[in-house]
């Protein structure tokens, strides 16, 4: 990856704008998330490192593939703990359907 450096000055909202390149850099999109942390450059100074946000399930938390998982109230689940939503809800719907 090319190693870019730039200096940007901080709003007085506290907001930083980073431009369009550096997000394509690291392929990030408009709606996708990013991970703030904080760490170190190679000199021991503080940094904050930008990374692009790979959502996991939100029962398991296993890493979701974009084309296996559901969005359940603005959660992401993925199929196989959705098939076992499911296998609940059918079982729920046995015991309780024959009272």
């Amino acid at each position: 990856m090319k190693k870019v450096e730039l200096t940007k000055p901080i709003d007085s909202y506290h907001r930083l704008h980073i431009p369009k390149e550096v997000l394509q850099a690291i392929h990030v999109k408009s709606g996708d998330f990013v991970a703030l942390k904080l760490g170190h450059d190679p000199n021991g100074k503080p940094a904050l490192i930008i990374t692009k946000h790979n959502p996991g399930c939100a029962i398991c938390w296993l890493p979701v593939k974009k084309t296996k998982h559901v969005v359940f109230k603005g959660r992401l689940v993925c199929d196989s703990c959705w098939r076992e939503i499911i296998a609940l809800g059918e079982q729920y719907l046995k015991i309780f359907a024959s009272e």
